[in-house]
């Protein structure tokens, strides 16, 4: 049976690498019956078990939630069983907190006890169910999460670096306040404990209300306030920093010579040189838009700038064929070679920029994989830099290029203290795809496909 109908649209499905996030069906309740009957799950949410009755109830609230506000929870499952595991999503309980969390969506899961102790809610909140979230209310503080632990889940937000910075309310946690606060003020680079509980934080203010006791189930309420300034001004200054690099390759030969009105070979590469520029320009204002919160408007433009792309490498391509045609040499390189090496800048391109789309519920992802996909396309205009030295080197060129990965690692360690998955295989892939181009364009299968 298909998932519930939301305005229209089926639940959407998430999947991670162990998990698949879906609508409820009917057939998932006596999973999720025996879950809310079970006390290890139901010790600190409530501090009962639930009836049938209840747990129906409790139930109904889930595709309830996609009818009438068009988010709410999905059944976790794990992949490659097909085993039910749990429960997670956002909601409006309407709960009576302080501070309250009325008329905004919190961001909550259950696991089942089976599931615990298996990094399921780290797997999950960490990748596209919080990516779902940015991307349906915009920026992280347009929203908060209120999240139901299961035993040992203190680490997901231990891992997650979330600053607590106020008390809340907490009579309705059975076991009272005394027991079942944790939350405490700490500044910039400062390291406090609480309980047992360690949270750490580069960044800007967010407010997290966290509720818990030891060794059992826990529930949270938690507002994170904001993006990280060093994210928006990192991604915002990577763009800006992408066009002057366009703008210093092609000031010659296109913008200083009167861009449509420039001397170049065709109609084809004035559409190639106007596209191009119309995705950089674009890629500057869509990272404006996210640091200034406007995530919105980026989300109108995303389906225009996902076509855009796709005209990038239909346009690309055949800028590159007409160049063979043409039978133009470059410094170091024979037509049929350096045809190899625009179509290898096309793959990077069109390969990132489609896992992008895929994963544009995953902003951490979604705008590293921009982003590199960029970068591959950029020895196009540093091969223009006034400088002989990396004019006449495409291992210079490529190095330049690296350079930009290289600054998207460091701002990973700087920030997380690892570097981002998207990062990592994205970089690698840019990286092995400029250093393969030029080696198969001098093969002889190449110069036969292509002459």
């Amino acid at each position: 049976m298909a998932a519930f109908v939301a305005r229209g649209r089926e639940v959407p499905v998430i999947e991670t690498e162990r998990l698949r996030l879906r609508g409820h069906r009917p057939e998932d309740f006596p999973d999720c019956a025996a879950m809310w009957a079970d006390p290890v799950v139901t010790r600190y949410i409530g501090g009962k078990p639930l009836s049938e009755e209840e747990a129906w109830t409790r139930t109904l609230r889930c595709p309830g939630h996609w009818a009438w506000l068009g988010f709410g929870y999905w059944v976790v499952e794990e992949k490659a069983t097909g085993s039910f595991a749990g429960e997670m999503g956002f909601s409006d309980w309407k709960r009576e907190i302080e501070p309250s969390l009325k008329g905004v969506p919190e961001l909550g899961w259950v696991l089942a006890t089976r599931a615990h102790g298996k990094g399921y809610a780290t797997e999950a909140v960490r990748g596209d169910c919080v990516g779902r979230g940015e991307y349906q209310f915009g920026a992280p503080g347009d929203w908060k999460h209120g999240l139901h632990y299961s035993p040992g889940a203190r680490a997901v937000d231990s891992r997650g670096g979330e600053k607590w910075i106020q008390r809340s309310a907490t009579d309705h946690i059975p076991g009272g306040a005394d027991d079942s606060v944790c939350a405490v003020r700490n500044s910039e680079k400062t390291v406090y404990n609480a309980g047992n509980f360690e949270s750490r934080n580069r960044f800007g203010p967010s407010l997290l209300v966290f509720q818990w006791r030891e060794g059992g189930a826990m529930a949270t309420a938690a507002v994170r306030m904001n993006n990280p300034r060093s994210e928006r001004i990192f991604f915002t200054g990577m763009t800006i920093l992408i066009l002057a690099s366009v703008l210093l390759g092609f000031a010659k030969s296109y913008f200083l010579a009167g861009v449509f009105w420039a001397p170049l070979p065709n109609w084809l590469i004035h559409v190639h040189g106007a596209v191009f520029m119309s995705w950089i320009l674009l890629l500057v204002v869509q990272a404006s838009l996210v640091a200034r919160g406007r995530v919105d408007v980026h989300r109108r433009l995303g389906l225009f700038v996902f076509g855009l792309a796709c005209l990038m490498v239909i346009v690309g391509v055949s800028a590159g064929t007409d160049f063979l045609r043409r039978g133009e040499n470059v410094p170091g390189f024979d037509p049929q070679t350096f045809y190899a090496v625009t179509l290898g800048d096309i793959v990077i391109f069109g390969t990132l920029v489609g896992l992008a789309f895929r994963a544009r519920f995953n902003p951490p992802a979604h705008k590293r994989l921009i982003l590199l996909g960029t970068i591959g396309l950029m020895d196009a205009a540093i091969s223009r830099w006034p400088s002989a030295v990396i004019q006449e080197s495409l291992n210079v060129q490529d190095a330049i290029c690296e350079s930009f990965i290289l600054l998207l690692v460091i701002y990973d360690l700087w920030t997380t203290r690892k570097v981002h998955r998207a990062t990592m295989w994205g970089g690698l892939f840019v990286i092995v795809l400029q250093q393969l181009r030029a080696p198969i364009g001098r093969t002889g299968a190449w110069h036969a496909f292509a002459g």
